[in-house]
Parts: C-alpha cells; structure tokens; sequence
C-alpha cells in the first residue's frame, strides 16, 4: 500500500504553477477572515466579562 500510493505521487503529474499561485492567496484570504472572526468574538467575551465583573463588583471594593 505504501509503494502504491509512492508510485502514484511520482508517476502523477505536477499540477500547474498557476493554479497554485492562485490557490494560496484565496487560501490565505480564508484563513485571515477566519482569525479576524475569532479575534472579534474573543474581543466581545472579554467586553462581556468586564461588564458583568464591573456589574457585580461593589464601589467600596474597587481601590
């Protein structure tokens, strides 16, 4: 099975230099809106957090 699949990565074409220039940018673009996504969530948990901890926290015991 190791052999098979050896022989079939070498004996099959290269794929075209174009298209993996392209390919990496859409990648690349992808994986930047997805990290942009998380961080504004993240931002948003932790606006929460602060909101309720100040919520909650009486004046007295602020220093």
């Amino acid at each position: 099975m190791v052999v098979d699949t050896a022989l079939q990565r070498f004996l099959a074409p290269a794929p075209a230099a174009e298209g993996l220039i392209r390919e990496t940018p859409d990648r690349f673009s992808g994986q930047m809106a997805r990290l942009e996504r998380e961080v504004a969530i993240v931002a948003e948990t932790v606006a929460l957090h602060a909101r309720y901890h100040l919520t909650v926290t009486a004046a007295s015991d602020i220093p």
